[in-house]
């Protein structure tokens, strides 16, 4: 059994409340999803709900808790996505470094996506980062090839975006064909 688990505190007025609790319901009727500090958690169609309040030494707490089974099969609209940039990735300096990088993070997420059904978008924002370094460092000749990669890079973040497991698998498929095709015009 995996955990993942987080969660943001704050101080903020009732009326920053109110207006934070309007947006999460707006988004949960509207897109079926929730998008907390960067972080995306997408709904199912139904979920249980758990209304809470707690007074205790002098202390009151009140809670709202959604609920529901993460068991659903592969592509199942109930993933979480955590699309804040990764603070941790540095871009390597020398070009084959950078292939490497690309390569892996790649693969992790592919790999993710297949056997687990979740989604790390930081492996994919690692990607775009390392691709626009590449291309900003490139041999003019490689541009063509590079903005080809870079829009099908932001095509699959748009389909992980919007929890589009079959269609992100396509998109790096065509990502890691694209690669190769370059790589033996540029070898």
């Amino acid at each position: 059994m995996s955990i993942n688990k987080w969660s943001v505190k704050r101080e903020k007025s009732i009326q920053e409340v109110a207006g934070m609790l309007r947006d999460i319901a707006d988004q949960i009727e509207t897109d079926k999803k929730i998008n907390v500090d960067e972080r995306i958690i997408m709904l199912p169609k139904s979920v249980g709900t758990k209304i809470k309040h707690k007074l205790k030494d002098g202390r009151s707490k009140f809670s709202i808790k959604l609920y529901w089974q993460e068991s659903e099969p592969l592509g199942s609209p109930n993933v979480a996505i955590d699309i804040r940039p990764s603070r941790t990735a540095t871009v390597p300096k020398k070009f084959k470094e950078m292939k490497k990088l690309m390569d892996d993070s790649l693969d992790d997420l592919e790999t993710s996506l297949r056997k687990k059904g979740t989604i790390d978008i930081r492996n994919a924002e690692i990607f775009k980062s390392t691709v626009n370094d590449f291309k900003t460092r490139a041999n003019p000749e490689w541009q063509g090839g590079l903005d080809e990669l870079e829009n099908l890079t932001c095509k699959m973040l748009d389909t992980l975006e919007n929890n589009e497991i079959s269609n992100t698998i396509s998109d790096i498929r065509q990502i890691w064909d694209l690669k190769e095709r370059y790589h033996k015009i540029f070898k």
